[in-house]
């Protein structure tokens, strides 16, 4: 399994956390706690720091400014997009910015391209398993399907 199979792995776990069944309840938080001490470590990697949290900040308040306001004063957000008014002069603010944190932009790129490289890395875990006889009688296809690393199918 890769790095990025761990958010489906943990989300297959949620999906099926209320199923009842002792040894079946076991294996899913032993197997939730093993993927979550995985994920706190991929997060921990791509962790910006303060100073790109800074030009962050920044880089939104200039969206704010150059946004097209609502009724309410409140910039217009569409699809998770600012709906920008001048685009150029937007575009000539936001270089400036850039070039002044062209470094802490360059290193952030940098660590979001090796984010990427770890996450397509393999990684082992040594998952708890369970019987396919001990499985809830209530658990669907589409649930049984996601959880199969955790399956053994006898």
């Amino acid at each position: 399994m890769k790095n990025r199979d761990l958010y489906s792995y943990i989300q297959a776990l949620i999906d099926v956390n209320d199923l009842k069944g002792v040894r079946f309840a076991y294996a899913v938080i032993k197997n939730k706690k093993k993927i979550e001490e995985e994920i706190i470590l991929l997060e921990e990697v791509i962790k910006p720091n303060i100073l790109f949290e800074e030009y962050e900040k920044k880089r939104v308040s200039l969206c704010e400014v150059h946004a097209e306001k609502d009724e309410h004063n409140k910039p217009v957000i569409i699809m998770d997009e600012y709906k920008l008014v001048d685009l150029d002069k937007f575009n000539e603010e936001l270089d400036l910015l850039k070039n002044e944190y062209k470094e802490v932009v360059d290193e952030r790129i940098r660590q979001i391209n090796e984010y990427n490289k770890l996450l397509d890395e393999d990684i082992i875990i040594d998952f708890i398993k369970i019987n396919f006889n001990e499985l809830p009688d209530n658990i669907t296809a589409k649930q049984l399907e996601n959880i199969n690393f955790m399956v053994e199918m006898d």
